[in-house]
């Protein structure tokens, strides 16, 4: 497989999503902004891995 790692952070970007969305929609009443951010950070993260591991694999294809 070309990009594994890739894949495995869409995965674990998109799971993390979906926790997101849940936390949001059951716990809406007694979020506060810094819960709220701690619950998006490893979506940030995990988009931004899956981001520059594709595009480190995509560069080491052209040389």
């Amino acid at each position: 497989m070309r990009f594994r790692s890739f894949y495995l952070y869409i995965a674990g970007a998109v799971i993390a999503v979906v926790f997101f969305v849940y936390e949001m929609i059951v716990f809406h009443a007694s979020l506060s902004t810094t819960d709220i951010i701690l619950s998006a950070s490893p979506v940030v993260i995990l988009s931004y891995l899956a981001f520059k591991v594709y595009h480190e694999d995509a560069d080491d294809e052209l040389m």
